[in-house]
């Protein structure tokens, strides 16, 4: 769902029922807007005016609330991919090919859903390494057009897992960090499946349709009753301009991997800044 054309189709019918509503002003007889007919449209616009507030309310609360649970979830994900980094370091060096393989693909991951980063993560020197990753020069080669569908594809967590399950613990210690690490994988796991969700998640259609339908009647009524002049016909524009705007913002913190105001991939860049030492 694009929402610079769903705005735009918000705005186009809501200039569009203005000018309707002009037309009809023009050929309904004078009695169908008299003073009596006009107060109890003006009491019905009220009442939609009303549904239309609370509507757009909700959808912002709700689009809000995804954006901040996503970055919320980011910022805990960050934090055990650190935590796991830690941990495997801690167990010793039969865990070193483990930890650059949860590395690469952390920053890849990075690069696949904010390729803005891309500059940034190639110039990114992790500790106790010389080079840029692997993959920051991977996907610097290529352009990713479908953060969503490769949040799908990350087959390097039961790689992983299956890596740490092959590790022979010499001693206790070794044992319970083993034990740790699967710990946080399987949290971790839950976490990206749970990120896959919200990033799929959308304001449902219907709740649109309502709303475009509601906003087409106030319109409509506007261009009913307004007198037509400059000023007015200006101050309609902007009304038009701002509940399409609105929409606007809507979709766009429900699309929290992409667009203009999508989730910042900072958690994940500052748990590779520490990663890998």
């Amino acid at each position: 769902m694009n929402p610079f054309l769903v705005a735009f189709l918000f705005f186009a019918s809501a200039l569009g029922a203005t000018l309707v509503g002009f037309l009809l002003r023009r050929k309904l007889p004078e009695h169908h807007v008299s003073e009596h007919s006009r107060g109890v449209i003006i009491l019905s616009t009220k009442l939609v005016a009303t549904m239309t507030a609370l509507l757009l309310g909700l959808l912002v609360s709700s689009a809000n609330d995804s954006l901040r649970s996503f970055g919320s979830d980011l910022e805990q994900m960050g934090a055990r991919l650190a935590t796991l980094d830690r941990l495997m370091k801690a167990y010793g060096p039969e865990t070193r090919e483990i930890r650059h393989t949860l590395r690469e693909h952390t920053a890849l991951s990075v690069l696949v859903i904010w390729p803005e980063e891309r500059e940034r993560m190639i110039r990114l020197k992790l500790p106790g390494s010389d080079s840029p990753p692997a993959a920051a020069r991977e996907a610097s080669a290529r352009d990713v057009t479908d953060p969503v569908s490769s949040m799908t594809v990350t087959p390097f967590l039961p790689l992983i897992e299956s890596k740490l399950l092959e590790l022979e613990p010499q001693d206790g210690a070794q044992r319970w960090r083993q034990g740790e690490c699967l710990r946080q994988l399987s949290i971790l796991a839950e976490q990206h499946w749970l990120l896959v969700e919200k990033a799929q998640s959308t304001v449902p259609a219907t709740l649109l349709v309502l709303l475009l339908a509601w906003l087409v009647i106030l319109f409509t009524t506007f261009g009913l009753f307004a007198p037509r002049n400059s000023t007015v016909t200006t101050v309609l524009v902007l009304c038009a301009v701002s509940a399409s705007a609105a929409v606007f913002v809507i979709l766009e913190m429900n699309s929290v991997t992409s667009g203009l105001l999508k989730v910042s991939g900072e958690p994940l860049i500052r748990a590779l800044s520490v990663m890998g030492g």
